[in-house]
């Protein structure tokens, strides 16, 4: 029997629909558009296209790449154990322009920020600073806060700044009374005394009580010239175990309100930190907020409207969706409580602001939170297009999302699913985005936007 060929017109075409029978799909969309989209940028004005193509820069060899962070346009690429400087990112590498920084890294997803003109980069293991010429762990430039002032030789004093979890030294100053030897520090059971200075000049002519915590003076250190002023500091070492992993083993940070925030800590897996105003070096060990329950872990963060949003993994039980927005308290600055929001859907895998829209990817595909603090959040669903093949694809729990020429690029495994808030339409409860479809011959591990260009790692 001869087949009789069936001709479209397709006019004004919005994407695919993957939910209905062909027979009724819209005749804007299509229910198998493979490896096509809308090209905005095209000098022809909004034409259909097949996908770009691509093209090798280079292989690394050595395990994934786990993470590509532009600085200065140049590229540190995490590749397995090992972080590279690529210096001449985006031309291929040359044995000058691509060095290793760094050969112990962990083997997962980094993430990273850049803050102050730095880069900084969290792997789960390790809490990294990159200036443009040296690599380093945070902790060994960290802030050393001066815990107590204001104190007499035998204690007392006013508390002044919190301890730093990424650094294991202290200093009190004291108000010196001119007979006193013994100068009691605010802690006990202390490694070790790393500096003492008396009247601004270093002294070594004391002795130390560890357990105590006391510096014995050989000879009494005088009275300060101006009455009150503190004269004695003593810097010492302190170690609490556990205070530097509350850190490195974050796997997700982000910039909100001049601070780093941090997250991922599977020990801490409702934990949310965050660093000192404009120091990323400092971070006290009270800056810390437990988003609901330690029985679900925070999935991911996303910064919106001036709000830092936190989205859990799914849980019938506990709350999943909360928020903090920055608070003044007189004597201490700002803080940032933490306020539950209404919706009750887990995220599944992460979460993105897309053009202004928080979204994030649930169990059901990907849905958006409507209203802000003031007034009921809603869940409106964003992908009942694409539902079919998105949730139903291998890995769909380690999705990842980005954002590039106006889409969100949704990627699972070899398949990228794009997102048009350009083009929305009505669904059941709210507005939803139209979709187009790419399935890419080798599976994908990373998605990279830089300078509109769309960088693969296969």
């Amino acid at each position: 029997m001869a087949v009789t060929p069936i001709k479209r017109i397709y006019t004004n075409f919005r994407g695919v629909d993957f939910v209905n029978e062909p027979s009724i799909v819209d005749i804007s969309r299509s229910p198998d558009a493979l490896n096509v989209w809308k090209n905005y940028g095209d000098t022809q004005g909004n034409c259909i296209e097949t996908r770009p193509g691509y093209r090798k820069i280079y292989q690394f060899n050595g395990g994934n790449i786990n993470g590509i962070h532009i600085y200065n346009q140049k590229a540190i690429v995490h590749v397995g154990t090992n972080l590279y400087l690529w210096a001449n990112f985006p031309s291929e590498p040359t044995a000058d322009s691509l060095t290793v920084l760094k050969e112990d890294m962990n083997n997962i997803k980094s993430s990273y920020v850049i803050f102050d003109d730095k880069l900084y980069i969290l792997d789960g293991l390790n809490y990294l600073v990159y200036d443009g010429t040296t690599l380093k762990n945070v902790s060994e430039n960290a802030y050393v806060p001066t815990t107590t002032i204001a104190r007499s030789p035998s204690g007392g004093g006013e508390m002044n700044e919190d301890i730093n979890v990424l650094s294991e030294y202290r200093i009190n100053t004291f108000v010196a009374d001119g007979t006193s030897k013994d100068y009691y520090l605010d802690a006990q059971l202390i490694d070790s005394i790393a500096e003492v200075k008396v009247n601004d000049t270093v002294t070594t002519s004391y002795t130390v009580d560890i357990t105590a915590g006391k510096v014995t003076f050989n000879t009494a250190p005088t009275a300060p010239n101006l009455k009150g002023i503190d004269n004695v500091s003593i810097k010492f070492k302190k170690k609490i175990e556990g205070y530097a992993d509350r850190i490195n083993r974050c796997t997700k940070m982000l910039n909100f309100d001049n601070r780093i925030f941090f997250t991922g800590n599977i020990t801490f897996k409702n934990a949310l930190f965050h660093c000192s105003l404009n120091n990323p070096a400092y971070i006290s060990d009270l800056d810390y907020y437990q988003d609901g329950t330690d029985e679900s872990a925070i999935k991911d963060m996303v910064v919106g409207n001036n709000i830092l949003w936190v989205l859990k993994e799914p849980n019938q039980q506990n709350e999943t969706i909360f928020y903090h927005t920055s608070l003044d308290v007189s004597g201490y600055g700002k803080v940032y409580p933490m306020q539950q929001g209404n919706v009750s859907t887990g995220c599944y895998s992460c979460a993105i602001n897309y053009s202004d829209d928080i979204v994030f990817l649930s169990k059901q595909g990907l849905e958006g939170i409507t209203g802000d603090i003031n007034q009921e959040q809603l869940l409106n669903h964003r992908s009942s297009l694409v539902d079919a093949k998105l949730i139903n694809s291998n890995n769909y729990g380690f999705a990842t999302m980005t954002e590039w020429a106006g889409y969100l690029l949704i990627l699972v495994n070899n398949k990228i699913f794009l997102g048009d808030m350009r083009q929305l339409y009505q669904g059941i409860n709210g507005y939803e985005y139209e979709w187009y479809y790419w399935d890419l011959k080798q599976e994908i591990s990373l998605l990279k936007e830089y300078k509109g260009n769309l960088y693969i790692r296969s």
